[in-house]
């Protein structure tokens, strides 16, 4: 399976992004979940009409959902998950991407086993609420500034492997794995597990890469040969000034490196 290419978006930059080569958009899944009956057919009927679909979602969980602490409810989080991931499945979605850091933040003074516990019993909650709408959900490690439950990719394979769900996978985000510092060979030990990638330069301001770092992209892309991966890779992050030179400019890249 070769690999397909999307940017995180709203709607209306769709057209753009598929004049410019993406094969889909990634969109954001809490937005998606919140939208009342009427407003969620009059979006459906608008994405229908679209170049390219929305294969992929974000921004799963807001943070008035708590995945662990003492608020932790499994019946309000596979609720709200079976109600957004049916709306995505209708338009398009393959994939939902947990990251949500407020929502899997453990609180001061919580018992991190008993939190770890909860976020592993969420995941299975969402895991088969994707099993019904033929859709998989991904883990996304994020960075220590936003969640302090699973920052790095290897703490991924970890929770994913103890869920033991088949629709329960794993994200790498390479802004994230750089902020944490962790190389991208570690994605050859995930490769049963990887199954969506999010790619922004190796920089804190998260933009998206610039010739000065092909060379850096040129590892990632090996690293991700090596782990066989025939997955997504969704552009995330900051878009600079001129949103269509910049995804245009980063297309000829993946084009040369990750295709």
């Amino acid at each position: 399976m070769k690999i397909r290419f999307g940017v995180c978006a709203d709607v209306s930059s769709v057209p753009d992004i598929a004049k410019a080569g993406y094969d889909y958009f990634e969109y954001n899944l809490g937005s998606l979940a919140k939208m009342s009956d009427d407003a969620y057919l009059n979006f459906a009927k608008t994405v229908s009409g679209l170049p390219i679909l929305p294969e992929c979602f974000n921004c799963f969980f807001p943070p008035d959902i708590s995945l662990v602490g003492e608020k932790t409810d499994l019946r309000v989080i596979g609720t709200y998950a079976e109600k957004g991931l049916k709306r995505a499945a209708e338009i398009g979605g393959k994939v939902a991407v947990i990251g949500s850091g407020g929502a899997r933040r453990i609180p001061d003074g919580y018992d991190p086993k008993t939190a770890y516990k909860q976020f592993c019993d969420a995941l299975d909650v969402c895991g088969n609420a994707a099993a019904k709408n033929g859709m998989t959900i991904v883990v996304e490690p994020l960075r220590v500034a936003e969640t302090n439950l699973v920052n790095l990719v290897s703490e991924g394979m970890r929770v994913c492997r103890d869920v033991n769900n088949p629709h329960v996978r794993l994200l790498a985000d390479f802004y994230h794995m750089y902020m944490g510092n962790e190389s991208t060979s570690v994605l050859k030990d995930a490769a049963d597990l990887l199954t969506h990638v999010h790619l922004a330069r190796p920089n804190e301001n998260r933009c998206m890469p610039t010739e000065a770092d092909y060379p850096t992209c040129k590892v990632r892309a090996e690293d991700l040969k090596k782990a066989e991966y025939s997955g997504r890779i969704s552009l995330e992050g900051n878009m600079g000034p001129d949103f269509i030179k910049t995804i245009t400019e980063t297309k000829k890249m993946l084009d040369a490196y990750f295709a």
